[in-house]
């Protein structure tokens, strides 16, 4: 069985956001093809310590090379405090001739960049308002808002002012610095929220990644048509509804298989369909 660490994982993804970005949006068509089986994630959860949490999933891809396999991915939170990282994962695949294992990767890279490719696939999805929507708001810094901007500057190359926010102020500052060394360039200004220079309208653009183990917002009553970056449009019938962002960020009302601290949903409306059977607009709960 052939076994890949993370230092190979990088080696093999760096530098190629648009292959990954290729790779997820072919994942997506073949699930819209009805080319794919996703049962549902268990959570393995602890009496004791109810912040952490250790999720399997597993799936099958259809196409001209199926493959299936399990992704066992551990989140804990207080890893951050001790300069860790939150989240750990190793990815099983398994031959689809023989239904042995063949391949045992670390999971943790893969699974935060398809996370940030399947945001930026939504927000390239958006109109681009001819380039004038030249913001963004990167709400928690941790790995996976770091990703999603270094994925959304491929698809929106347009971005120059980038906004960062985290409930560790020193963690914001560390997080400002490495997005302005790594990522920015092209007259790119990244700014910590709150700081000198952030005057003007909120972005329409918001990704929601919080390495808390709660949400950082109170979401009980956006402005009308608006969310957490005060964007507009996009909502269901009558306004209220989420900001044109696209983006998997909003917590599925209780009773939901997806969101597991449904205690801690205080979201009005949402863009999963608790029930799994309905993605369109008419399908949002408030």
């Amino acid at each position: 069985m052939l076994t890949i660490g993370n230092g190979d994982v990088r080696r093999l993804l760096d530098d190629r956001e648009r292959e990954v970005l290729n790779a997820v949006r072919e994942a997506y068509l073949l699930h819209a093809a009805e080319d794919t089986s996703l049962p549902h994630s268990v959570f393995l959860r602890f009496p004791d310590d109810p912040g952490n949490r250790i999720i399997g999933l597993p799936a099958y891809l259809g196409g001209a090379e199926p493959l299936a396999g399990m992704k066992w991915i551990a989140s804990f939170p207080g890893n951050v405090a001790e300069g860790l990282e939150r989240a750990s994962a190793a990815i099983i695949v398994n031959s689809m001739r023989t239904g042995r294992p063949v391949a045992l990767v670390e999971g943790s890279t893969i699974s935060a960049r398809r996370t940030a490719a399947s945001a930026a696939l939504a927000a390239v999805s958006l109109p681009s308002e001819d380039g004038r929507e030249t913001g963004v708001s990167l709400i928690g810094c941790g790995v996976i808002n770091f990703e999603v901007l270094r994925f959304l500057l491929v698809v929106r190359p347009e971005i120059t002012d980038i906004t960062v926010h985290d409930l560790d102020p020193r963690r914001a500052a560390d997080f400002r610095d490495r997005c302005s060394a790594e990522l920015a360039g092209d007259g790119r200004v990244v700014r910590v929220a709150g700081g000198a220079g952030g005057g003007g309208p909120p972005p329409r653009r918001v990704s929601l990644a919080p390495t808390a183990p709660l949400p950082p917002l109170d979401l009980d009553a956006p402005p009308p048509g608006g969310g957490p970056g005060g964007g507009g449009g996009g909502g269901p019938p009558g306004g209220g509804g989420p900001p044109r962002t696209g983006w998997s960020v909003w917590r599925p009302r209780p009773p939901c298989p997806i969101w597991i601290s449904t205690s801690a949903c205080r979201a009005r409306w949402c863009c999963t369909c608790p029930s799994g059977t309905s993605r369109s607009r008419a399908s949002w709960t408030r």
